[in-house]
């Protein structure tokens, strides 16, 4: 770019695009820390994912335990009864049951904690492929 040009800014929804795994990838790993842990698993699974849309890229952390939804959202008072038995009985129970009134759970959206980090993490991506295009 020569004294007086301006940067070529179409390049930039590209230099953008170039970097949306990585974004994706590193956003799962500031949210990672947020994450309740009771196994480890949970936290553990959680990736980053990047796609391609008509004007851009999306990206998302997404988790791969089967549970993450009930985590997430919490669940409703339910009643558990046995699948392959029949009764239940756990460690610490009295005798075996044949139903339990499980009280349902809290919401924990962990990820909304770490919403400052991302939107941080969003603006250095940003700035390096603002970077790139004027820079370059």
């Amino acid at each position: 770019m020569t004294q007086g040009q301006l940067p070529d800014l179409t390049r930039f929804p590209q230099a953008l695009g170039a970097r949306a795994e990585n974004y994706a990838q590193r956003a799962a790993d500031v949210v990672r820390p947020y994450a309740p842990v009771r196994t480890g698993d949970l936290a553990a699974s959680l990736t980053g994912e990047a796609e391609q849309t008509g004007d851009g890229f999306v990206a998302r952390v997404v988790a791969g335990v089967d549970y993450a939804r009930y985590v997430l959202e919490g669940t409703p008072p339910h009643e558990i009864r046995p699948s392959s038995r029949k009764a239940l009985f756990w460690e610490g129970a009295a005798h075996p049951v044949r139903r339990v009134d499980h009280p349902g759970t809290h919401p924990n959206p962990f990820g909304d904690a770490a919403a400052d980090a991302l939107v941080d993490l969003a603006r250095e991506v940003v700035a390096e492929a603002i970077a790139e295009v004027i820079g370059g």
